[in-house]
């Protein structure tokens, strides 16, 4: 596991901040692309590495948090909060059945992560078939997951749940797990292309045809620049609220939470007033 006594940049506050900020930029890109055509486009862009950062903060929180029960509790509460508010900007309309939110999203991988390990640690000082036997089960739970998440319509789906699973495998302090860190960042940003040529060779077999990607399609491979921040990180967790300060310490965190419901509301707001 990493050492996370000695600071370094960027720290976990920082991918907290540049997480948050660039999906403040991809959400206003979104709801006023009418009013601003020309920056929607540029804004989305830089929304892309929005999610493959929280993927990874969550990843990473499946290592390092001391209650683990507590961050999947925080996470289901601000899940269910957050959807009305998320149909509300998304459609402009309550309720508005279809796509869930994300932190849906990222609850399954998180919950992906946890049953992988709680499973593996039966496997140590197996061999043979039952030790191959118990490491594929725990592959089960990750399935499910991304099953439950194409069952519910979550934001990004089971790419997004495959995410967040596979940035809990590699072990980042050697050359060849920053290596895969990278490559599953960039397998993640270029999915469009990879299903598409999927569908090109099956489509070969069936005589079907299918439509290349679009511009948005497209547009997800800018998701890959989260790596500029994810690569270099360390473990170091930045600066943070004493622990004497508890009730301060514990609305630092929460913060973090609200401000996905809290932002979506205000952008839904606004664009009502200025419509």
């Amino acid at each position: 596991m990493e050492k996370t006594n000695k600071a370094s940049f960027p720290d976990r506050l920082t991918l907290k901040i540049a997480a948050a900020a660039a999906m403040l930029a991809d959400h206003i890109g979104f709801r006023f692309a009418s009013f601003i055509p020309k920056a929607a486009p540029v804004l989305r862009i830089i929304g892309r590495s929005a999610f493959p950062l929280f993927a990874f903060m969550v990843a990473e929180g499946a290592k390092k948090s001391r209650n683990i029960k507590k961050y999947m509790l925080r996470l289901l509460i601000f899940a269910i909060l957050s959807e009305p508010i998320y149909d509300l900007f998304l459609t402009g309309k309550l309720p508005a059945p279809g796509k869930t939110n994300v932190l849906f999203t990222l609850l399954l991988g998180l919950l992906s992560v946890v049953f992988f390990r709680m499973i593996t640690r039966f496997a140590e000082g197996k061999r043979g078939t039952a030790g191959v036997a118990v490491r594929l089960a725990a592959l089960l739970p990750a399935v499910a997951a991304m099953a439950a998440a194409q069952l519910m319509s979550t934001d990004y789906g089971y790419w997004g749940v495959l995410l967040v699973f596979l940035f809990s495998l590699p072990d980042r302090t050697t050359p060849a797990g920053i290596a895969l860190t990278a490559g599953i960042c960039v397998i993640f940003a270029s999915r469009n292309l990879l299903t598409y040529s999927a569908g090109l060779i099956i489509s070969s077999f069936t005589g079907s045809v299918r439509e290349p990607p679009g511009s948005w399609q497209l547009t997800q491979l800018f998701s890959a620049a989260a790596l500029l921040l994810i690569l270099p990180y360390r473990g170091s967790a930045g600066p943070s609220v004493p622990k004497e300060r508890p009730v301060l310490r514990k609305a630092v965190q929460l913060a973090f939470y609200a401000f996905y419901p809290l932002h979506m509301l205000a952008l839904s707001l606004i664009y009502m007033l200025i419509k």
